[in-house]
């Protein structure tokens, strides 16, 4: 149960405040984590209307250089940074961006785009919010309900990373030693490889929406360092900003893992796709 509602503390708010200022109580939600951040949302309506079956709207809150949310839809997405108090929301609308296409595109129909656009227009239009475990409602300054959603379970492993397999062109910029091997690959709950002489893996909590969480430490096999000529070292190196590892970006490309000391890994895709099971470490 990720969301328990807002308990409202300062004597200053009010509930059919239409403004978007804030109380200083207000100013210092928006000014730290939201309570939304982590959270996941599907949109049931817009403007009183339930929304085309035919297109799943679903909305993501995070902590990114600030209060951020994502929206991902049938042909257009939108992001953009957000500021909240304990009833007050606005999307900061410098910073909001969405896709253009336009009906045709993408096999996007015209009733589709017209949604979407109906759909911008009402988060743009968001002054204040309420929201309990399950349900989240936006509501604009005239006090009208715009935007209905109901929360989203929060997967575990991003279906983008699931049986895929990749490995290392550059360890903090530097390419690996030559005519070594180091990977590695994920599947549904574990992430694990060659770290150019022993396998390695861990079990994941999550790796989701540029979050790894790893469920207990990395472990490795000890097949020595025979003749290693400095292979040994890089993959004491390699394994221990694995162990670090916090958060992980997929280009159209690679794969880059940060750690949690601002180090990284770049991978590309291996050509010839998921070829070794990950173990269940």
């Amino acid at each position: 149960m990720f969301l328990a509602g807002v308990i409202i503390s300062c004597s200053e708010s009010d509930e059919t405040q239409s403004t978007t200022k804030q109380t200083p109580c207000e100013e210092s939600i928006s000014n730290s984590s939201s309570p939304l951040n982590d959270s996941y949302w599907i949109l049931s309506e817009i403007n009183g209307q339930s929304v085309d079956d035919s297109c799943r709207y679903e909305l993501h809150f995070h902590n990114l250089e600030g209060n951020r949310l994502s929206c991902h839809n049938c042909c257009n997405n939108c992001g953009a940074h957000y500021q909240i108090g304990q009833q007050s929301f606005s999307v900061i609308e410098d910073t909001f961006s969405r896709n253009h296409f336009t009906s045709g595109q993408r096999g996007c129909s015209e009733d589709i785009i017209k949604q979407e656009d109906a759909y911008f227009d009402a988060l743009l239009s968001t002054t204040n919010y309420r929201y309990q475990e399950n349900d989240l409602v936006f509501i604009n300054s005239n006090g009208d309900t715009v935007l209905v959603y109901y929360a989203k379970p929060k997967p575990l492993i991003d279906p983008n990373l699931i049986n895929t397999q990749w490995n290392l062109i550059s360890l903090n910029g530097i390419p690996p030693l030559e005519d070594t091997y180091i990977t590695v690959g994920f599947n549904d709950k574990s992430m694990g490889g060659h770290g150019g002489l022993n396998s390695y893996g861990v079990t994941l909590i999550q790796a989701y929406d540029g979050v790894i969480i790893m469920d207990g430490p990395l472990l490795s096999t000890s097949m020595g360092t025979f003749g290693n000529g400095g292979r040994g070292e890089q993959e004491g190196k390699y394994l221990n900003m694995l162990r670090n590892a916090n958060r992980y970006r997929i280009t159209s490309d690679n794969l880059e893992i940060s750690t949690t000391n601002n180090e990284g890994l770049t991978y590309e895709k291996d050509p010839e796709g998921f070829r070794f099971p990950v173990n269940n470490w």
